[in-house]
């Protein structure tokens, strides 16, 4: 049993959870936070893992599906989970378990149809390529890569623009975690939409 300075701990633990899950380095780093001592702290952690109130397995894969549904990539999940002390062990494991990896070039271009404002007019099919889903003809929806060109725009601009704006989507992308051969793959089916 605890001492009455553990059971503090645990009660601030356990106040601490009730806002919600987090990870084993985030409890103990709020807990270090209000001045609790270590040796206690790590008895009471282990005891709450020992219970099943606390477990970085579960908090990854809770993350892991939150943060994915949220149109965040695989990288930049796996930083955030690193940076609140989740194993890299666990972490695989968690997008083993959502089969994240599978899913990835399909969020991606989830989220390129959401920055590029093209949600009304297509959807994804599962396999990585997109479905006409609109009113009316879709050779009368824009070139997403080529709404910024200037209608007296030469060969020569309208090119540099267009690689312009494919460069800008992916960037937007690879800052949202997805991984650079999920990026290059939404680009080619977006450029295979005019082709």
């Amino acid at each position: 049993m605890f001492d009455s300075t553990e059971e503090k701990i645990r009660e601030s633990a356990l106040r601490i959870l009730d806002f919600g899950d987090c990870s084993r380095s985030e409890l103990q780093r709020k807990l270090k936070k209000k001045g609790f001592a270590s040796d206690g702290i790590d008895r009471v952690l282990h005891s709450l893992t020992e219970s099943g109130l606390l477990d970085d397995g579960r908090y990854a894969e809770n993350y892991v599906r939150s943060a994915m549904e949220k149109g965040k990539g695989p990288g930049w999940i796996r930083n955030k989970l690193t940076e609140k002390g989740v194993s890299s062990s666990l972490i695989s494991l968690a997008f083993e378990e959502l089969d994240a990896g599978g899913q990835e070039l399909e969020l991606c271009l989830k989220k390129a149809l959401s920055l590029l404002a093209l949600r009304e007019e297509y959807e994804t099919d599962g396999d990585g390529h997109l479905l006409f889903t609109g009113s009316g003809d879709p050779e009368a929806v824009p070139d997403p890569f080529s709404r910024r060109i200037p209608e007296n725009a030469d060969r020569r601009e309208i090119r540099a623009l267009r690689e312009k704006e494919k460069a800008r989507l992916a960037r937007r992308l690879a800052g949202a975690g997805f991984s650079q051969s999920a990026v290059y793959a939404v680009i080619r089916e977006f450029d295979n939409l005019k082709n």
